[in-house]
């Protein structure tokens, strides 16, 4: 799925975007509008829906975006969440969400 698919489809509702950066990184460069902040450190506890600390915005049969500083983390990322059943993909860096025209909040 492309950026701009992925831009459209958050958008309406259709798809959870998640920014993996840290709290700093979110501050010096603004986010993605309506993602959610899930640290990369943080993603197994939040996204397992057996784990006390399950993040209940995330949901299973809604496809996931994630995002990073320049796209490591979101490799990883995806990976976890296809192993807890999520349809997961990678965005890259949020420079590529920024580049293909998302909302960005600061």
């Amino acid at each position: 799925m492309k950026t701009a698919e992925i831009i459209t489809a958050a958008e309406i509702g259709a798809m959870t975007i998640i920014d993996l950066r840290d709290a700093a990184e979110l501050h010096s460069s603004g986010y993605a509008s309506g993602a959610l902040h899930i640290p990369l450190k943080d993603l197994v506890a939040k996204a397992d829906p057996s784990s006390p600390q399950h993040d209940r915005r995330l949901l299973q049969g809604r496809p996931v975006a994630v995002y990073s500083a320049a796209g490591r983390r979101a490799r990883i990322a995806v990976q976890l969440l296809n192993g807890f059943g999520y349809q997961a993909m990678d965005i890259g860096g949020f420079y590529v969400w920024a580049a293909a025209g998302g909302p960005v909040s600061r």
